[in-house]
């Protein structure tokens, strides 16, 4: 993972990583925003869950989850 830059927004501490791949945002526009295939599903959430699991044994917490990465423009 490689770090990008951190800040404050109201009062909580944000990180800023350069991703490691496509956004989820990026796969549904790619199967031209139609439902997957459950197998798909269960691993997307997997994968997101381990990642919440992780964050939250080291101590920090993510709960502003988006598939979309141009949310703040």
């Amino acid at each position: 993972v490689r770090y990008i830059e951190s800040f404050y927004h109201f009062n909580h501490f944000c990180m800023v990583f350069k991703p490691l791949g496509k956004s989820l945002y990026d796969f549904i526009k790619m199967n031209s925003f139609k439902g997957f295939p459950l197998k798909l599903i269960q691993s997307f959430f997997q994968q997101i869950l381990e990642s919440i699991g992780f964050l939250h044994r080291i101590g920090y917490t993510h709960t502003d989850l988006k598939p979309k990465t141009s949310y703040w423009r």
